[in-house]
C-alpha cells in the first residue's frame, strides 16, 4: 500500500530514553517507565493530560517492571508497530503498539504464561 497525498511518511526517533513516533504533525511520545504513552502531541497542542500508564503487579502485589525497552518490530511510511516485554514468576506480558500514517493507534496486551496450565 502507498502513502496517500497530504499524509507524511511515518518516523520514529528512537535515540532517546523512549521512541518518539512521527507522522503528519502528530508526535507520540512513549515512556520510559512504567508506562505506554507519555504525550500526544498535535501541531503544537498536548492532547494528553496525564501519562497513560501500565500498572502490572504479580499475586503478592509486587509491581512489574519492564524487562525490556520498546522495541521497533516493522517500520513502512504507512505504519510503524513497537513492543515491550514485562515478566514476573513464570509470566509474560507483551505490549505492542501500532500507529498508522494518519494518526490511528492501537495498543495490543497479551498475557503469555511460560508455565503449563496457563498464568499463575
Amino acid at each position: 500500500q502507498s502513502l496517500p497525498e497530504p499524509w507524511t511518511p511515518m518516523q520514529v526517533d528512537d535515540t532517546g530514553a523512549a521512541p518518539i513516533l512521527s507522522c503528519w504533525n502528530r508526535r507520540t511520545v512513549l515512556s520510559a517507565q512504567d508506562g505506554l504513552v507519555d504525550q500526544i502531541q498535535s501541531g503544537n497542542k498536548r492532547l494528553l493530560a496525564a501519562p497513560m500508564r501500565l500498572r502490572l503487579a504479580d499475586a503478592r502485589g509486587v509491581a512489574l517492571s519492564p524487562d525490556s525497552d520498546w522495541r521497533v518490530l516493522r517500520k513502512s511510511d504507512i505504519e510503524l508497530a513497537v513492543t515491550r516485554v514485562y515478566s514476573c514468576e513464570g509470566s509474560r506480558v507483551v505490549v505492542s503498539l501500532t500507529q498508522e500514517y494518519d494518526g490511528f493507534t492501537w495498543f495490543r496486551i497479551d498475557l503469555e504464561s511460560e508455565r503449563p496450565g496457563g498464568p499463575g
